[in-house]
């Protein structure tokens, strides 16, 4: 198997994942500016990270290659049960982090360029990434906290 990843990326949570369970997964670093990278020719949408099954099979995006690496290794801590509250709850956790937080928050804080080529208010957008990637963790967490009676 490979995981294609890309240093400072959204695959930095796959890529610690397969090193804390000590995977037997090749890691390829690739660039997300090549057009000739070889995870461009696995992921039509050109993101990692990518997981390259030895059968062929690719899985993109970290909310499926999270539990798919867990499930590898048994019994990890660093996952829950299927079927438990608890992994209920972290795939809740994973849902969020990759909807809200990571596509709301840190595409405005770091690609500014996306919402407006205006450099002068960049940092104007930078600005109200982070303001929204807070209030989103505390919502978050509240939520969390809530469901655990706490």
């Amino acid at each position: 198997m490979r995981l294609l990843v890309t240093p400072g990326a959204c695959s930095f949570a796959s890529h610690v994942v397969v090193r804390e369970l000590d995977l037997p997964i090749e890691i390829v670093c690739v660039s997300l500016t090549d057009p000739q990278a070889p995870h461009r020719r696995l992921n039509p949408l050109g993101r990692v990270p990518t997981l390259a099954l030895n059968d062929g099979t690719v899985v993109t995006e970290t909310t499926a290659i999270l539990p798919l690496l867990a499930d590898l290794r048994p019994g990890t801590p660093l996952f829950a049960p299927a079927g438990s509250l608890e992994c209920a709850q972290i795939q809740s956790w994973l849902g969020y982090l990759n909807a809200e937080v990571h596509a709301g928050c840190f595409r405005a804080i770091n690609r500014p360029q996306r919402f407006c080529s205006n450099e002068t208010v960049w940092p104007q957008i930078r600005e109200q990434g982070k303001r929204r990637l807070l209030s989103a963790l505390e919502r978050q967490l509240q939520q969390t906290l809530m469901l655990a009676g706490g």
